[in-house]
């Protein structure tokens, strides 16, 4: 079963930032800045190649987005390792994300963000550092 990190909290809080830095810091390349749906077979962290693949999904503002993210997972051959989703704080994209996880027999782990007023960049590092510190 897969360790599944879901980050969740209101719209323009960082989400996606978080989930980008996050691919960033595991040394997957980066060129869009809007919403991304990719699993990578392989990654580095702090200079030791490890052989684990990763499920990422930035794209979570509604239930058929989110709909739409965890069926691309479930296409694959196997799912990643590590899923990292997005979802709202709460409603139906909360939901998907939640019914996922249950269907899978799997306790996600959850990360909020909240809408911040200062520091926003330093606030964004934070959170990418929760999502990595959860894939060792």
């Amino acid at each position: 079963m897969p360790v599944m990190i879901f980050v969740s909290g209101p719209g323009n809080t960082g989400k996606t930032s978080a989930i980008l830095g996050a691919m960033k810091a595991l040394g997957i390349e980066v060129k869009n800045s809007g919403d991304i749906t990719m699993a990578a077979q392989c990654y580095v962290k702090s200079g030791n190649f490890r052989s684990s693949s990763v499920g990422f999904a930035t794209g979570g503002d509604n239930a058929a987005v989110v709909v739409s993210n965890c069926q691309f997972f479930q296409r694959l051959r196997s799912l990643p390792d590590y899923l990292v989703m997005a979802c709202r704080s709460g409603g139906g994209s909360w939901s998907a994300l939640n019914a996922f996880a249950q269907s899978l027999g799997v306790t996600p782990i959850w990360i909020v963000t909240a809408r911040q007023t200062g520091g926003v960049p330093a606030y964004w590092q934070a959170t990418t550092q929760q999502i990595i510190s959860h894939i060792p």
